[in-house]
């Protein structure tokens, strides 16, 4: 979850004698008064203010990892034989990212996972040659703009309902070469664009 935060809110402090959650839910359900004491926000974590609150003495931060850190932990889940490729890949999409590219490059890496990509404006990825056998619902999900997807010539057995469904602007999908059988129902629903695939 995102929370934007236009505006500092407006909140009530709690006195530090305040500590049951009784008379914390009252303040939370109360007007709320006092300005945001932007004072207190860590300097090092100002580019990511808009993800706290402060309610009372307590600060609470949403649960939402920045890109980075998901390509981090990509990459750190894999062992130590698919690690320095995986470093690899981190390394083209975050230049990708930087220069607002619109074609990505990720074949003949031997991944066995796709790493996530939050790249808006990309309209050509190529994913050739991995060790991919399967694809997990919402990895494409931030790019909207996708225009070719190329997975041939990776291990992929199963496909699920809805693996393609965010890729609105979907032309073209290259799947052959790959352990699919038949493409299971739902599978390509929403891609109302899509003009050639091959399997």
């Amino acid at each position: 979850m995102t929370l934007n935060i236009q505006s500092p809110p407006q909140v009530r402090l709690l006195p530090a004698d305040y500590s049951t959650s009784k008379d914390r839910a009252e303040v939370v359900k109360s007007p709320l008064a006092q300005p945001y004491p932007k004072d207190l926000i860590n300097r090092k974590t100002q580019d990511r203010a808009n993800k706290f609150l402060a309610i009372g003495i307590d600060w609470l931060e949403i649960n939402d990892i920045s890109f980075e850190d998901r390509l981090d932990n990509w990459v750190n889940s894999a062992d130590e034989s698919e690690k320095t490729k995986r470093i690899e890949a981190k390394k083209r999409i975050l230049e990708a990212k930087e220069y607002n590219a619109v074609m990505l490059y990720l074949s003949y890496l031997d991944l066995t996972d796709v790493p996530p990509v939050e790249l808006p404006n990309l309209k050509l990825l190529y994913l050739t040659h991995n060790k991919l056998e399967h694809l997990s619902k919402g990895r494409f999900s931030e790019l909207k703009s996708l225009e070719e997807l190329y997975l041939h010539n990776n291990k992929i057995g199963n496909l699920y309902e809805g693996c393609f469904s965010e890729l609105k602007s979907l032309k073209k999908l290259y799947l052959h070469k790959n352990k699919i059988g038949n493409l299971p129902d739902g599978c390509l629903d929403g891609l109302t664009l899509l003009r050639t695939i091959s399997i």
